[in-house]
């Protein structure tokens, strides 16, 4: 982890306020402790017994506080090696109940599941493994789960890099991002899958302890249940391992259909997001910022559209590391902004309050010059989004109400309530769309969702406590 902690010891009254807490979470959907009967795995954690005795608790230094506790060791191995009997064993697995205080008080709270591969080093870093503190020899997996066992995201590492970001385990490649379950509730489907790992899950092992650190154990009588397959995500891989400067410089033209010059999108947001989705430049530059979503720090460009038809990028603006928000000058030219959201446990995959604000104080400083063409362009770690202006005066109005300085204090927490309700019943992202979708009800805006090629985009709207496709005509 970055920056610096101050480690802090935990009282009575804390531990007690966090069994609530944890008691709260595991029970919130009544999921089942794992099964493993079948071909599906849905996450990897069965033992729910905390260790709270166990415990690292600091103060980062953004002021949040980190407590983590370990979870009794499951009967079982996740190992992405299959063993036989008499193998030397080179995998060690953990699994973390993590408690974050915000400095503002909201309060995140996942397991940490740890699948440790050092059959390089011979050595075991899982034991000095924690929240956002990798050790630079750690190679394997870190997957986060809800308290109820929901599945948030997952890394894999080499040498304590970044490798590749993982699709759910278990789940299959899907190339497209909606599908019907049986209950006709549309849900989201992970990223295109390019392979994977597979896991290999075997239970009530025994081993003998060869070495006095204990990190090298010789396989014994584990009964095999299952082997699952954690996919990579296709195009997170693309530009390498985040924070490599994969933006680069994209000033200047980026090609589009010459002689089409960009529509007048009046009422209709669709015509002008199908003629960002044809730019095979404009893709590419999303491509490129999706890619950073991995790293720690956000970044954004302002583009032109040009009457010839190509767009003109303009940046990139880079935000601190560490900090969630990036300041981008939009000069009174532009046609669109674009910025990226990085992957944090309490960063938004979606628009945040402050991105409304940030768009309506760039309409309300004359910064847009003209809201029938303006797109804000959203990339994140959860998807890509682009809010269209369809009624400036509706937006006014909205943000009179909702983002004065009177009333954006209300309107942010109304809206981080929102999600949590909705997270009670639905997967990470999808309680964020819910949760803005709900917010922005006759605002003048309009949301759309992007596919993960960047290649069409279509509105969202929220039908029934669900999002649901508003199809372009």
């Amino acid at each position: 982890m970055s920056g610096t902690q101050q480690n802090i010891a935990l009282s009575d009254a804390d531990i007690s306020e966090l069994k609530g807490i944890y008691n709260s979470g595991i029970n919130a959907s009544g999921q089942a402790t794992t099964s493993t009967n079948g071909s599906q795995v849905s996450n990897f954690i069965r033992n729910l017994n905390v260790k709270w005795g166990n415990y690292q608790a600091y103060t980062r230094d953004d002021n949040s506080q980190v407590a983590e506790f370990e979870l009794e060791k499951e009967n079982f191995m996740l190992s992405t090696r299959q063993q036989k009997a008499g193998d030397t064993v080179f995998f060690r697995n953990k699994t973390e109940a993590v408690f974050i205080k915000l400095s503002n008080g909201k309060r995140l709270s996942v397991f940490m599941k740890v699948i440790e591969d050092f059959n390089q080093t011979k050595k075991s870093v899982i034991a000095n493994l924690h929240y956002k503190q990798i050790p630079s020899t750690f190679t394997g997996s870190i997957i986060f789960y809800t308290l109820d066992r929901h599945f948030i995201n997952g890394w894999r590492y080499n040498a304590g890099q970044i490798v590749a970001k993982l699709g759910t385990p278990g789940a299959a490649s899907a190339n497209s991002t909606q599908q019907v379950n049986s209950t006709n509730k549309q849900v989201n489907v992970a990223k295109p899958t390019c392979g994977g790992v597979t896991v290999y899950w075997e239970e009530d092992c025994e081993y003998d302890v060869v070495l006095d650190d204990g990190t090298v154990y010789i396989y014994y009588n584990c009964d095999p249940v299952i082997d699952d397959v954690i996919p990579d995500i296709c195009d997170d891989l693309a530009q390498g391992p985040p924070g490599g400067g994969v933006l680069g410089d994209t000033g200047g033209s980026t090609g589009g259909p010459t002689g089409t010059p960009p529509p007048d999108t009046s009422k209709n947001p669709c015509q002008q997001a199908a003629f960002l989705a044809a730019n095979t430049a404009f893709k590419g530059l999303l491509s490129a910022m999706q890619a950073t979503t991995d790293g720690n720090q956000e970044f954004g460009y302002t583009y032109t559209l040009n009457t010839d038809g190509s767009v003109s990028a303009n940046g990139p603006s880079v935000g601190t590391i560490g900090s969630a928000s990036v300041d981008i000058n939009i000069p009174p030219t532009s046609d669109g902004v674009i910025h990226t959201h990085f992957y944090g446990p309490t960063n938004y995959p979606t628009f945040s309050p402050a991105d409304i604000k940030a768009l309506f104080d760039a309409l309300h400083s004359g910064d847009i010059k003209n809201t029938k063409t303006f797109s804000d362009v959203l990339v994140t770690f959860g998807g890509t989004y682009m809010i269209k202006i369809i009624d400036p005066v509706q937006f006014a109005a909205f943000a009179a109400n909702n983002l004065s300085d009177d009333h954006y204090t209300a309107f942010s927490d109304n809206y981080d309530l929102s999600q949590q309700l909705y997270a009670q019943a639905n997967d990470n992202t999808t309680s964020y769309e819910l949760a803005l979708l709900s917010m922005l009800n006759n605002s003048g805006l309009t949301l759309m969702r992007g596919d993960y090629q960047f290649g069409s985009w279509t509105p969202i709207v929220k039908q029934n406590n669900q999002v649901v496709n508003n199809n372009c005509n």
